[in-house]
């Protein structure tokens, strides 16, 4: 390990002193600490025996994001390469693809990369408005993907928002569509049959994820985007060699982004949804169906160096069609810094509710900051 970090080290600083030399790849990265100033978490416990009853606030810091990716052409312009790395834990990769202009305003990648969803997951992390994605945006992409609402081989699986293989962009004056067809199973994990153990050992020809992804300007500072995807896997086998399961996942997202108005004001809604429909039971209800939308209203204080903002986030989720629909609502405030170019500081604070049929709903709201910089 202590050899892996050193030849890590060094290659950054050979890539840094390249870039800074006008040749060679781009190196890039950036981090993100979170201080959870005040959380309340509303827990009721205390430890057996000596009674004491546990803290029922968090605060502390923690590494949230740390990215450090590279890229380059391939002897040609228009060929290249994207490999991102996450780093906050342990070291995971994320972005990892090949792209050729096949045409003009046309380019074909093929590799580990994005899935199309919503307009909020498929922006870079460290440009978002507020410190945490809409839960609609954070979620979803999952939920597309393998990770399973039911006790199963796939339950605690994480997507990160990728999944390996080929997709299609096309810009065509203010249209921007990207088409994409892939394992559907999230990053890192692949199909191999016999070839070699993967995570996947046997699935049917043509059993994977479809998704499509259209943006377009309809006017000055106006723009409408949505996604619609079809994950879709008949009697997977999985590599332990005897457990057996099926995906069927759907997902779609329609949103609307306006800026440049009076006054500096940025405003954004959206909508989002899907189903997973493993029917995992074998009693034809669907396992999972989830919803939710995002209203936001950001404005520049002083402009390029200060907006503040608000947003109000719901999240709708129902199990095995219950007829017991649970309710997320969050309103956030926050005010975003931008400083000497490449450090950006973030403060939130939200308001959480939660509306569930004979649950209390408890105390959780947090003031957080989150302090960014970038390279």
């Amino acid at each position: 390990m202590k050899r892996l970090a050193a030849a890590m080290v060094v290659g950054a600083v050979g890539l840094m002193g390249a870039q800074a030399a006008g040749a060679g790849p781009i190196l890039e990265g950036y981090g993100q600490v979170w201080w959870t100033a005040h959380e309340a978490v509303e827990n009721g416990l205390q430890q057996a025996g000596s009674g004491d009853r546990a803290a029922q606030t968090a605060s502390g810091f923690s590494l949230r994001r740390v990215r450090l990716s590279v890229g380059d052409t391939l002897g040609s312009a228009r060929l290249r390469y994207e490999v991102e790395l996450l780093l906050e834990k342990s070291a995971r990769l994320t972005d990892c693809y090949v792209a050729g202009q096949v045409a003009d305003g046309v380019e074909l990648r093929v590799g580990q990369m994005k899935i199309p969803s919503t307009y909020e997951a498929m922006a870079p992390a460290a440009e978002l408005d507020f410190a945490q994605p809409s839960t609609i945006s954070g979620l979803i992409a999952d939920w597309s993907l393998s990770r399973t609402p039911y006790i199963a081989t796939f339950m605690g699986n994480r997507g990160y928002l990728r999944d390996v293989g080929a997709a299609l962009q096309v810009q065509h004056r203010s249209l921007r569509a990207l088409a994409m067809v892939s394992n559907g199973l999230g990053a890192n994990l692949f199909v191999a049959g016999g070839q070699r153990k993967e995570f996947i050992k046997a699935n049917g020809a043509g059993d994977m994820l479809y998704g499509l992804r259209l943006d377009a300007a309809v006017s000055d500072g106006v723009q409408v985007g949505g996604h619609a995807l079809l994950n879709r896997h008949e009697d997977m086998l999985f590599n332990d060699e005897k457990t057996v399961i099926d995906l069927e996942r759907r997902s779609w997202s329609a949103d609307l982004r306006a800026t440049g108005l009076p006054a500096g004001l940025r405003l954004t809604a959206l909508y989002a949804g899907g189903v997973v429909d493993d029917d995992y039971y074998r009693d034809d209800k669907s396992n999972y169906e989830y919803g939710g939308y995002e209203l936001k209203a950001l404005r520049w204080i002083r402009p390029g160096a200060l907006e503040a903002g608000v947003r109000l986030d719901r999240y709708e989720y129902e199990y095995s069609e219950s007829g017991s629909t649970v309710t997320e609502t969050a309103w956030t405030t926050g005010a975003n810094w931008y400083l000497f170019g490449h450090l950006k500081v973030q403060t939130n604070y939200t308001w959480r509710a939660t509306d569930e049929a004979y649950v209390p709903d408890l105390d959780d709201d947090v003031l957080l900051v989150n302090v960014q910089f970038s390279f």
